[in-house]
């Protein structure tokens, strides 16, 4: 599996959401894709969207209605935004459905896997080795987002990336498992596994008094570590354990 970022169109997946089969002794731990809904909401915007046509519809309608406007224009006037409000969020979800449905994001005992993209597939590759900590948002109703910061070469752009990427982090763009329906299961999983995987790396770095190099990835380079999950509606760091980096 490529150290980073590849993309497929052609072959199938030997398992969905992977581009290839795992290394020998790799296994999944957790896998799942966004909510539909959630992603409308937290990339796409759409509340926004109709509070935009709420405010642009009743500005209006009090400037005609000051004129001495008839109530059969405003009426129609107030028809054509609701008509143009529905049309719009009826897109927006609809292009949100598609990459949500198009996405599945892969834990296992060694990596991350990000799948996505509804017209060309691609696929975001994270080795633990290469992750250096990770912020977690969580929504009031429970989805979330888990942002991924990453070390050494190799970086994907914020457009690559979107709607898949943390919002406003353009100079260094960070991979994200957004809109996920169970934010703290999906992140205590990744704590749990990245624990074991400081854990071996250290036993193995002690019998041999050399930098792990394993058949799963690089050199492990100290390995970041995670604390409990806490519901905030903002982007908390997961913070790094002791004798991690």
């Amino acid at each position: 599996m490529n150290l980073f970022h590849d993309e497929e169109t052609g072959p199938e997946e030997p398992v969905a959401g992977l581009p290839q089969a795992l290394p020998d002794g790799e296994s999944i731990l957790w896998q799942g894709s966004p909510s539909a809904i959630a992603l409308a909401i937290h990339a796409f915007h759409i509340r926004f969207v109709a509070l935009y046509f709420v405010v642009a519809t009743a500005w209006r309608i009090t400037s005609m209605a000051s004129n001495g406007a008839a109530g059969a224009d405003m009426a129609g006037v107030a028809a054509t935004s609701l008509a143009t409000c529905g049309a719009a969020i009826a897109i927006l979800y609809a292009i949100a459905w598609a990459m949500a449905r198009a996405a599945i994001f892969t834990i296992t005992d060694a990596r991350i896997v990000m799948r996505y993209g509804s017209a060309i597939r691609k696929y975001v590759n994270l080795p633990f080795a290469k992750i250096t900590s990770a912020d977690v948002r969580r929504y009031g109703d429970g989805a979330g987002d888990l942002a991924i910061t990453s070390e050494g070469p190799g970086a994907i752009g914020y457009i690559h990336l979107w709607p898949f990427a943390r919002p406003l982090k353009l100079a260094r763009p960070q991979p994200t498992l957004r809109a996920l329906p169970d934010i703290a299961g999906a992140a205590n999983v990744l704590k749990s596994a990245m624990e074991i995987a400081i854990q071996e790396a250290s036993d193995v770095t002690d019998k041999t008094s050399e930098p792990l190099e394993d058949a799963k990835g690089d050199a492990s380079a100290p390995l970041a570590s995670f604390g409990d999950v806490q519901p905030k509606p903002r982007y908390v760091r997961i913070p790094a354990q002791s004798g991690a980096a």
